[in-house]
């Protein structure tokens, strides 16, 4: 799925065998005691993005007394947490994060007993609009553990 739909690309980069790879790569860089300013610096970049204000959510269950007597303590809180304000989203507005869809074939070895072929598509690029009945349809699919595979189809 992940070569024919930007969202999945993402998401196997972020927690899938391409992630997965690119973990490994890091260890095997830091075993071999290869230069990791690199890495440094680009872990404290991707830090900066994530834990800053402008992605803080906080949930509170109380009674409206307590909420009262709390919200100067969440003030204090979030202003001692570091913010990039619009310029961040400025940055991505300009450029935004498109990663580039490879068209071909990919196969894995696993120890496990599951053998099955897969293929993947966007509905929309079929030319097939979007009904609730494409969501029944994704839930559908991916339960399918009986054979251990999980086929979503996507609208992105």
């Amino acid at each position: 799925r992940s070569q024919c739909d930007v969202t999945a690309k993402v998401q196997d980069a972020l927690s899938g065998i391409d992630a997965y790879r690119g973990m490994s790569k890091i260890l095997q860089d830091l075993k071999d005691g290869k230069d990791t300013e690199d890495f440094r610096r680009n872990l404290e970049e991707t830090t900066a993005y994530l834990f800053r204000r402008e992605n803080l959510s906080i949930d509170v269950t109380a009674d409206a007394e307590t909420i009262g007597k709390s919200l100067h303590l969440f003030h204090l809180f979030t202003e001692k947490i570091p913010s990039r304000g619009d310029t961040w989203r400025r940055e991505q507005e300009e450029a935004p994060y498109r990663p580039a869809l490879t068209a071909g074939a990919e196969g894995f070895v696993t120890a496990g007993q599951v053998q099955y072929v897969a293929l993947a598509g966007n509905f929309k690029k079929q030319g097939y609009a979007y009904t609730g009945a494409m969501d029944v349809l994704r839930v559908i699919m991916g339960y399918d553990s009986a054979s251990g595979s999980s086929a979503v189809p996507t609208a992105a």
